[in-house]
């Protein structure tokens, strides 16, 4: 699937590709959880496929998506805690990405 979204986009001349990465899917259990490795594996093989084609990944880290356990025990957005475990899930992104929107 990778290698056909990633070639057909190199075909058409697209030199970036503005993608979000889910939270949930990171840090299924916020920062009390262990990170889900399976996750990092599949945005670290997107990014490095989307780079092989000389295609630019622009990552937004937050685009409505927010684990489960966040939203239901810490009351979401309105959770002072929030801003960590934010700050926490994109150190995370960061490690591996640098351009983020």
């Amino acid at each position: 699937m990778m290698a056909i979204f990633g070639s057909g986009m190199h075909c058409l001349g697209t030199n970036a590709y503005w993608f979000s990465i889910s939270w949930a899917r990171i840090l299924p259990d916020g920062m009390l959880g262990s990170v889900n490795p399976r996750g990092i594996i599949f945005y670290n093989k997107f990014i490095d496929h989307l780079l092989s084609k000389g295609i630019e990944p622009f990552v937004t880290l937050h685009h409505n998506d927010l684990p489960q356990v966040l939203e239901q025990g810490d009351g979401g957005w309105l959770s002072p805690l929030l801003r960590e475990e934010f700050a926490h899930f994109a150190s995370i992104c960061f490690e591996r990405k640098r351009l983020t929107t």
